[in-house]
């Protein structure tokens, strides 16, 4: 019996040895970073690569209406500044930091993505033809559409049907902003 024991001890000294420690169920760590500077999907895919690029990270996601990402991680691989640092890198910010380069959208990218223009003018965003009926909830996004099953090109949220206030709205946008058509 303690020849026995011995053995096991000599194996468990020595798998530490190898192993570096002892054999361990991968610790995984959960949170959240508040985010800035998204604006659209092409945003959240953006931080969601930078994050799922970082090595021990198993889960990533980013919601643009709640500005935030969830991480999951072993933290023996990575870690909080890590995280930050990837998405700063991508051009956003990440719990109040802002990035020294800020993401700068390409044309390709925002072709029917944004209320805003390719030299900052703003503009209202069209879908379908005939009556627009329909509109984002974010008044912000200045999107208005035709047809009911769409979804707002600027935020992603489903369209609501517009109020007679909308409607007013919509008149008083055309003539203060360019209007961009989008086909559905």
């Amino acid at each position: 019996m303690r020849k026995l024991s011995f053995i096991l001890i000599v194996i468990l000294a020595l798998s530490t040895v190898v192993y570096g420690e002892m054999p361990q169920k991968k610790k995984v760590e959960k949170l959240f970073i508040s985010l800035s500077g998204m604006t659209c999907e092409n945003c959240v895919k953006t931080v969601t690569d930078a994050l799922k690029s970082v090595k021990g990270v198993s889960k990533a996601e980013v919601s643009l209406e709640k500005m935030m990402a969830y991480v999951e991680f072993t933290p023996r691989r990575t870690n909080l500044n890590k995280l930050e640092a990837a998405i700063l890198a991508s051009g956003f910010g990440a719990n109040d930091r802002s990035p020294e380069q800020p993401h700068v959208h390409d044309e390709a990218e925002h072709t029917e993505h944004d209320s805003h223009g390719e030299h900052g003018e703003m503009f209202i965003t069209l879908i379908g033809d005939g009556d627009m009926k329909y509109t984002c909830p974010m008044e912000e996004c200045m999107v208005f559409s035709a047809t009911p099953d769409a979804n707002c090109t600027s935020c992603g949220m489903k369209l609501r049907e517009m109020t007679e206030k909308d409607k007013d709205r919509l008149k008083k946008l055309k003539k203060e902003y360019k209007v961009k058509k989008v086909k559905k």
